[in-house]
């Protein structure tokens, strides 16, 4: 039951991220074209994108926990690869955040 449990929301957690992942290619697109022609607008997109990623994450953490135990095994190993990629959207969002704020500003050189 419980392992029936896991493959259902995993499902859903795999529709959810697949999407994320068209959307956050296209963002980047966007942000590439934003970076090389200096235009601060096109950078928003994946100034949105970054949190909504952290916020789907951090769900999916408490799927996994509630649906298997926090000490489960499968439990810790997924919430803690999606902790990692927690941490790691923090540091990409203020990268581009202060990538941002130099071309609005026109500090960009």
């Amino acid at each position: 039951e419980q392992l029936k449990t896991f493959f259902t929301t995993d499902f859903y957690t795999t529709i959810a991220d697949l999407i994320l992942a068209i959307v956050m290619v296209i963002a980047s697109g966007v942000l590439l074209y934003g970076v090389h022609k200096a235009i601060a607008r096109f950078l928003v997109p994946i100034l949105v994108l970054i949190p909504m990623d952290f916020l789907i994450r951090f769900i999916f953490v408490c799927f996994h926990s509630f649906n298997l135990g926090f000490l489960h095994p499968l439990s810790i190993t997924l919430n803690l690869a999606c902790c990692i990629g927690m941490v790691f959207d923090i540091f990409i969002w203020l990268c581009f955040f202060s990538h941002w704020q130099q071309i609005k500003d026109g500090l960009d050189g």
